[in-house]
Order: C-alpha cells, then sequence, then structure tokens
C-alpha cells in the first residue's frame, strides 16, 4: 500500500512539475511568435519598394499611346436616346468553343436602372448601332485595357477618358 501511494505522489509530482514547466516553454515560444511577426523580412520590403516604383512608374506613363484594339477589353457607353430612355452598348470578347470572339450587346435600363438585353451582335456591331451614338446623348462611357507597359502586363480603367483604375498583376495602383 506504501508503494502504490508513493507512486501516485510521484506521478501527481511530475504531472505538477510538467505542466509548470510546459507552460514556462510556452510562453517563451509565445513571446518568440509575436516578435516575429512585427519583423517585416528585407526581400518583401524590397519587393513592395519595387511595386511602388512600379506603380509611379505607370501612373508617369501616357497609358493613352498604349490604347488600341488589341489592348481593348471592353467598352460600355451609357446613351440617352431621343426616345428618352436609356441605353447601355456593350462591346466585349466573350469566350467560345474555338477562343475568344468579338460580341456586342445592346441593353436597355428599366426605371431601376437595371439593364434588360434587347439584341446581341456577333462582332463589334458598329452600322447597326449608329443611330445611337448619332441621335443620342453619351452619358458615360466605360473602357477597359490590357496591355505590356514598362515591361509589366498592366490593366486600367477609364470612364470619360479619365484613368480611374491600374492594376498590375498582383497590387492595385489606384
Amino acid at each position: 500500500m506504501k508503494k502504490l501511494l508513493v507512486i501516485i505522489l510521484i506521478l501527481v509530482g511530475a504531472t505538477i512539475l510538467f505542466f509548470i514547466k510546459g507552460d514556462s516553454k510556452l510562453s517563451i515560444v509565445e513571446n518568440s511568435k509575436n516578435i516575429e511577426l512585427h519583423v517585416v523580412p528585407k526581400k518583401s520590403h524590397e519587393k513592395q519598394t519595387s511595386s511602388q516604383s512600379a506603380c509611379l512608374q505607370i501612373k508617369k506613363a501616357n497609358l493613352s499611346s498604349y490604347e488600341n484594339d488589341k489592348s481593348l477589353l471592353w467598352n460600355n457607353s451609357h446613351i440617352k436616346y431621343t426616345d428618352g430612355e436609356i441605353y447601355r452598348i456593350r462591346y466585349f470578347y466573350d469566350d467560345g468553343p474555338n477562343g475568344q470572339y468579338k460580341k456586342t450587346i445592346l441593353y436597355k435600363e428599366d426605371a431601376n436602372e437595371f439593364p434588360h438585353i434587347v439584341k446581341i451582335f456577333e462582332g463589334f456591331e458598329r452600322v447597326l448601332l449608329e443611330k445611337y451614338f448619332k441621335e443620342g446623348e453619351i452619358i458615360f462611357e466605360e473602357k477597359a485595357f490590357e496591355e505590356m507597359v514598362i515591361g509589366q502586363k498592366v490593366f486600367w480603367k477609364r470612364v470619360d477618358n479619365k484613368v480611374i483604375e491600374t492594376n498590375l498583376p498582383n497590387m492595385k495602383c489606384l
């Protein structure tokens, strides 16, 4: 019986000792983790500075000189037509079984400004939709482009000829 009591006391003591030592080691590890979280690796900082530098170069670049039919991703024109209705004409590239193809969609907005499809055209239809541009008033126009600028693929978006968004592959610049 005395042996059993001694064994139990040793086990209880060892367990208590284990938890006390384990907690102190755990708090040291937790403190070191907190310290590590506040340290910024030099390479990451250099990469961030490089990306910021690229954004500054893009802001200085004349993006309009890169804008052409090949770099155009999509174009949305919002037009108030002579009948008082608001129409949207969207030119874009859609995915098909043989790759991308040009597509045009004419929308008409309802009272809640929700667009409803009026007609879908294959290709960039200009002739049949010319009357909307000639007779209507363009409320605003959005365009998006993607092209290699300063050695990097850059996405930018224009609204009424003003660049409102510029993105590098892993960084938003504007």
